[in-house]
């Protein structure tokens, strides 16, 4: 899956579970503010498990690819791979959580 492909998904995901919350009639700006902080979290949580999960040897490996401006977000993501990390798998429980979590939370209401 292409970066596109990714957030495309990730779009579509986020407002089904705005939907499934009940929330789909929220004023488009506040939805799309939910929007922003529900696909910020996802994509903070799983790069903290990625993190979590990698050898300490491909964890020190990817911090000094990271603090290095000559390197980029792909060569970062071939450490990941290299590690054998099933991210599709990690993605998967990530997502399972939080879906758990935003759709038995209280809604918040909004001023």
């Amino acid at each position: 899956m292409d970066n596109t492909q990714f957030i495309q998904a990730l779009d579509q995901y986020t407002d089904l579970l705005i939907e499934k919350k009940g929330l789909a009639g929220l004023p488009s700006d506040k939805k799309e503010e939910l929007r922003d902080q529900i696909q910020e979290t996802l994509i903070s949580e799983f790069n903290k498990e990625v993190l979590r999960r990698l050898p300490e040897d491909k964890l020190e490996e990817f911090e000094k690819t990271v603090e290095d401006e000559s390197k980029s977000t792909k060569d970062a993501g071939e450490i990941v791979e290299s590690a054998g990390l099933d991210t599709g798998a990690i993605l998967e429980e990530v997502v399972a959580s939080f879906e758990e979590y935003f759709l038995k939370s209280p809604e918040k209401e909004e001023a």
